[in-house]
């Protein structure tokens, strides 16, 4: 059964349940697969990583993706994903082990992917081979344990980035296997990465996809579910109105 968020003639948003990959994997149970069988036709028009849920576009037919994708291009053109001015903007909400120091801000740096650990690592200078990464964060409400709800926000789209770089700062997500404190989660026991897209909004898109143009949708994440969206909306809106 799909959670969805906003559907119209073109695409659909859904809220991805962590543990679910987003395109066919062979397995069975995916986002796409369950679209089609929802809508007939259904195209990802970006992806989370499987055990990261949250707001996922898909399209209903093969214009309206391709119209996406150009979307997607067109704000990553302006120099950075979702930046002031562009189309589309990504808030993410996620637990961390600890509280983040500055408690709001922005973590710039450079990554590469390491194919053969099948992860990221994080430079604070350029080396070769490696892509700017910046993501602004703020914090929401402390949580038990000494950790921390806070607010993301994409300024670029690397692979695992917000996992890599809050790791790298010194306040990994809570549950990650990956980049995490493994320590932490066994005392914790907590397993999957807390991590949720929460939040996705677009300023003026048209042609197949007007319909969502200057609309936001917020959705609760299940590991903060007394957390109200308005909460994630009030801090992501510090790090929205931040000059990028």
């Amino acid at each position: 059964m799909l959670d969805i968020a906003y559907q119209d003639e073109s695409v659909l948003i859904v809220n991805k349940p962590k543990g679910m990959s987003v395109e066919p994997d062979g397995r069975g149970g995916s986002l796409v697969e369950a679209a089609r069988e929802y809508c007939g036709c259904a195209y990802a028009c970006h992806r989370l990583d499987a055990m990261t849920g949250g707001l996922v576009l898909i399209a209903k037919t093969r214009k309206a993706r391709d119209e996406a994708f150009a979307m997607f291009r067109e704000s990553v053109g302006l120099g950075v994903a979702g930046e002031d001015g562009g189309l589309v903007s990504k808030v993410y909400l996620c637990e961390t082990v600890r509280a983040p120091k500055p408690s709001s801000g922005e973590l710039a740096g450079y990554m590469i992917k390491d194919p053969k650990r099948a992860r990221v690592r994080v430079y604070d200078r350029p080396v070769p081979g490696a892509k700017l990464a910046r993501t602004l964060f703020h914090a929401v409400s402390s949580t038990a344990g000494g950790g921390c709800l806070v607010a993301a926000r994409l300024l670029t789209g690397r692979t695992h980035q917000i996992r890599a770089q809050f790791a790298a700062a010194g306040w990994p997500i809570l549950g990650d296997e990956k980049y995490g404190d493994w320590i932490v989660n066994r005392e914790r026991r907590v397993r999957g990465q807390r991590l949720w897209a929460a939040g996705m909004s677009f300023g003026e898109t048209l042609g197949l996809l007007q319909g969502l143009s200057g609309k936001e949708f917020w959705v609760r994440a299940p590991f903060a579910p007394g957390l109200d969206p308005a909460a994630v909306k009030r801090a992501a809106a510090f790090v929205m109105k931040k000059n990028c």
